[in-house]
């Protein structure tokens, strides 16, 4: 759901694609990402969310930060998170150095993905008093 728009070696340019039209009120929303994103050596690279202040809800950017993971598992926020309302951009940086990996996932927040859903399944119908 994001849209790659441009990059060099220390900057990429993003835009959140549209989610597909709501039944009930046939309007297409945008706000949640989730992407991966490598570099191609170490180092700090700055991205930008180009259309962020255009989503549904614009508000909800200026106290985000956003969310990374190298395995999918751990989530940390990107204390780097910076929405510049004028611009109607989402910016952060990342390095990609050192103990951080080339390779790293972003999200607006961390995805409840289908491991995790059988995981907590397989929980529940292992507990005691479970049919």
């Amino acid at each position: 759901n994001i849209v790659f728009t441009s990059a060099d070696a220390s900057s990429v340019r993003l835009k959140v694609r549209p989610d597909p039209p709501t039944e009930l009120e046939k309007k297409c929303h945008s706000q949640w990402f989730y992407f991966r994103a490598s570099a191609g050596q170490p180092g700090v690279v700055s991205y930008e969310i180009s259309n962020a202040g255009a989503t549904s809800y614009p508000e909800g950017w200026k106290a985000l930060k956003v969310c990374a993971s190298a395995d999918r598992k751990v989530w940390t926020r990107v204390d780097t998170t910076n929405y510049a309302a004028d611009a109607g951009a989402l910016r952060w940086t990342y390095d990609h150095g050192g103990a951080n990996p080339c390779s790293v996932y972003f999200a607006y927040f961390d995805p409840y993905d289908y491991e995790r859903h059988l995981d907590l399944i397989a929980r529940c119908a292992a507990a005691p008093g479970s049919r």
